[in-house]
């Protein structure tokens, strides 16, 4: 990987978790600040079990317009790191988690090959906060709109409750554990 396509992907998936970034594209600091990448530290619950409030470092897309709240910059790098963790590229990615709450919209959109050609998939990122009845709800709103659906979440426990969540309500849809601050984003 490389400097150039980490900023070229930035484009699309406009927040990024640093150490993430680091790892994934094979990075170091030194020559992320070298390069003058927008660097934005905050404090956030990681949610990683532990509920513990921590500085994170996030990298930001030089034209990102979007709100510099914690939780929607959590959200979006939630979502680019389902993006890395399913391998899928920029150029059939969209990630619109920024946008305000909008229950019937996924967060992001993947075009990929399928058995009858393109196909488009809804990208859903929970960080945690989705009761029953919305997963639900969005399962079904995914299921009519598009050909497929992915979860993601940090959580292995909570993965288990979207799947059960999805699959009582009789939505098919593939549920992934990604950690979007930067540990091994490894899927389920």
């Amino acid at each position: 990987m490389s400097l150039p396509r980490l900023i070229e992907d930035l484009e699309v998936d406009k927040v990024m978790a640093l150490p993430l970034a680091l790892q994934h594209y094979q990075l170091s600091r030194e020559a992320i600040e070298l390069e003058g990448l927008n660097v934005l530290k905050r404090h956030a619950t990681l949610a990683d079990g532990s509920r513990e409030n921590r500085q994170i470092e996030l990298l930001l897309s030089e034209d990102y317009p979007g709100s510099r709240d914690a939780p929607q910059l959590r959200h979006l790098a939630g979502v680019t790191a389902m993006r890395l963790a399913l391998g899928a590229a920029t150029a059939d990615w969209h990630n619109d988690a920024a946008r305000k709450m909008a229950r019937q919209v996924p967060d992001g959109l993947w075009k990929r090959p399928g058995d009858t050609g393109q196909e488009t998939w809804a990208i859903e990122y929970d960080a945690g906060s989705y009761w029953g009845s919305v997963i639900q709800e969005k399962g079904w709103a995914f299921h009519d709109r598009y050909d497929g659906q992915i979860w993601g979440c940090w959580n292995a426990t909570r993965v288990k409750r979207l799947q059960e969540e999805l699959e009582r309500a009789g939505v098919p849809a593939r549920v992934i554990k990604v950690h979007w601050w930067g540990h091994s984003h490894t899927e389920q």
